[in-house]
């Protein structure tokens, strides 16, 4: 497979995201002491705005506001769907931290692996489908 530079664009908003997400939620679910799913809540509900305004700005190269019904919902849509992989992986990552380890950094730990795996997953197909329907490049569009 040849990797674009898009698709190492992509990859690298992918990587800021997974930071900002993972950040969030070890200081929501170690530090603040929040249960998994709110805390996997949180980590989604913040880096989902950055990787949309990267990923629209940086990778699709868009400019001007952004359409709510073509992009912004479409791409929360996705997130969201990714959100509900994300709390079962959260749900049972707790469940597998809490019977392994008593410290609740090594179980933020675990959780965060489970919530990495969740969004492995679905990595390619979101490419795939931001490549060719949520920012597809409209010459006509682009002429306008």
């Amino acid at each position: 497979m040849v990797f674009s530079a898009k698709f190492m664009k992509f990859a690298a908003v992918s990587g800021v995201a997974i930071v900002v997400s993972l950040t969030t939620f070890a200081l929501a679910y170690n530090v603040a002491h929040w249960g998994a799913v709110p805390a996997q809540a949180l980590a989604v509900a913040v880096s989902t705005p950055v990787s949309f305004y990267l990923n629209r700005a940086w990778v699709w190269q868009k400019s001007g506001k952004s359409h709510l019904r073509k992009e912004i919902i479409p791409f929360w849509i996705t997130s969201i769907i990714g959100f509900v992989f994300s709390l079962g992986a959260a749900w049972l990552g707790e469940r597998v931290a809490r019977h392994y380890f008593d410290h609740r950094g090594a179980q933020t730990i675990v959780i965060n692996l489970f919530s990495l795996a969740s969004y492995g997953i679905g990595w390619l197909a979101k490419f795939a489908y931001f490549e060719k329907v949520l920012f597809k490049h409209d010459p006509a569009a682009a002429a306008a």
